[in-house]
């Protein structure tokens, strides 16, 4: 290699760094456990006189936005965890830690993404733009929470069950007054939240021997040996909040019979099959929560249209 390509191939690394900084070549992993939520939301919010064109315009762009904001979470928790990814084997590689990419590189792709976040959701409606707004402070803080309580996953659960708000936002518009959430909203932020809960305990196992050295508290460490009991209460309320939400929101057959049974099954069948001292069990089970966001969607689609 001549000196003339020594730049070149030194922007090459830092450029595919970056790109793996924000999980984008992992794509849909993560990304979609986090836009389920804004779907979920815009189908069950919609009356039957919305058509399947507009729930799937709203849908669309709050697919890219879960996807950006992901990316942009994912590069914030990177940053303010670099100290503890250096003590996990999962995690030393990541660009941060290497020193490929620098801290105010990664900073500054971070507001970049989060820039694009918000001009992308501002083409649903305001409620829908404020809502999303105000789940920054939350997820902000996320990082910081492993380091001084056993539930940073209730924490995740909150901040991503946000979602559920600024789905159901981008339909209801000014008619919803988030002072006074509808039953089903509340219903359905109740179910995420465990979901959240019970999907990241799963991803948290694979790490709890280098979590233990590190000092980094999780639920996955906090239950211990009791966690496969603990975790299939977790779905139990997980499943009943899905429920509710459906008899909250007037849902029919198709929503309880497809969705929510087929939710129930898949989990049953997660912890039937989950090891959780085999950390590639853990990473297998915790990529086919993927499942649950389709099985739940085609419940509430042919509940509305069939």
């Amino acid at each position: 290699m001549n000196a003339l390509d020594k730049p070149t191939s030194h922007n090459a690394n830092r450029a595919h760094a970056l790109f793996l900084l924000t999980r984008l070549h992992k794509f849909p992993l993560g990304c979609l456990i986090l836009y389920w939520p804004y779907a979920w939301a815009v189908a069950m919010a919609a009356s039957k006189d919305v058509t399947i064109g507009v729930i799937a315009k709203n849908a669309g762009i709050l697919l890219v936005v879960a996807m950006l904001f992901h990316s942009a979470f994912c590069v914030w928790n990177d940053i303010c965890d670099r100290d503890l990814d250096a003590q996990v084997e999962r995690t030393r590689d990541r660009p941060l830690v290497t020193g490929l990419i620098s801290v105010p590189l990664a900073f500054t792709a971070f507001i970049a993404l989060l820039a694009m976040t918000f001009v992308l959701v501002s083409f649903t409606n305001q409620l829908a733009f404020w809502t999303m707004l105000s789940s920054v402070p939350v997820n902000l803080v996320y990082p910081m929470t492993k380091r001084w309580t056993w539930w940073p996953q209730f924490w995740l659960g909150v901040a991503c069950s946000w979602g559920c708000a600024v789905g159901w936002a981008s339909i209801a518009g000014n008619t919803l007054k988030l002072t006074q959430p509808p039953a089903p909203l509340l219903a359905l932020i109740a179910a995420d939240i465990m979901l959240m809960i019970f999907t990241d305990t799963i991803y948290a196992a694979q790490d709890r021997a280098d979590d233990a050295r590190a000092g980094i508290m999780s639920t996955a460490r906090l239950f211990g040996s009791h966690i496969r009991t603990i975790e299939a209460v977790i779905a139990t309320g997980f499943v009943s909040s899905l429920v509710a939400a459906g008899a909250l929101n007037g849902a029919g057959i198709p929503y309880f019979a497809v969705g929510c049974a087929g939710v129930a099954f898949q989990v049953a069948w997660q912890l039937s099959k989950w090891q959780p001292n085999d950390d590639e069990s853990s990473g297998r089970m915790f990529k086919s929560n993927h499942n649950l966001g389709y099985i739940l969607m085609l419940g509430i689609l042919l509940d509305r249209y069939v």
